[in-house]
């Protein structure tokens, strides 16, 4: 499975949006994320779904989960249905959302998939606690499923990339009947200043 290349834009307008998302056009990428809660408040979906026909990744990443947004729930969650409804392929919702599974078929009810995020900015959890974070975000009925963790150590690293554990994970997920695919992506993205950064690519679609 050839690995699939997504890429943040994290600009403080719509027109400057717009202008990177023309100057990408040139890289080819599968996807990309528009984040916007780089702006003081989110708009111009419609705009910037005009922009480009790669598919876009709607996201208001909260100041809690290491991003910039200090709003509501509420207001992230209008924000993206309106994201959803001019046409972008996938919103972002983070776990720890008050009522996730709700909201993520509220969401899907607007034709975007949902990706379901989990974001550790101190440390790698467990592989217990990764195991169970990963069915909790299939319990929410995430298409996509996404878990963000800081390495410290070089042994972080190699944990997480043990193609054995991911391929147990998705086979705990079948046994409770959520399919697993090869035609998605759930991105595992691992950082920290002690370690490179390193990516998984597996899909959990429910």
């Amino acid at each position: 499975m050839r690995m699939k290349i997504c890429v943040p834009v994290m600009e403080n307008s719509v027109n400057r949006v717009v202008r990177s998302l023309r100057l990408l056009e040139r890289h080819d990428p599968d996807f990309i994320e528009i984040r916007f809660d780089s702006m003081k408040s989110p708009a111009g979906f419609s705009e910037i779904r005009s922009a480009t026909e790669r598919p876009l990744i709607a996201t208001i990443r909260s100041k809690g989960q290491g991003g910039l947004f200090r709003g509501t729930e509420a207001t992230s969650l209008e924000a993206l249905t309106q994201a959803a409804r001019d046409g972008f392929d996938y919103v972002d919702v983070e776990l720890n959302t008050k009522d996730a599974h709700t909201k993520v078929h509220q969401l899907k009810q607007h034709g975007a998939k949902v990706i379901v995020s989990y974001h550790n900015t101190k440390l790698t959890p467990t592989d217990q606690a990764l195991e169970s974070i990963l069915e909790n975000e299939a319990r929410a009925g995430a298409d996509v499923c996404k878990i963000v963790s800081t390495a410290r150590t070089y042994a972080d690293n190699l944990r997480i990339k043990e193609s054995n554990r991911i391929e147990a994970m998705t086979e705990g997920l079948k046994e409770m009947n959520i399919q697993t695919m090869e035609s998605e992506d759930t991105f595992t993205i691992h950082g920290g200043r002690r370690a490179k950064r390193s990516s998984i690519h597996t899909t959990i679609t429910g």
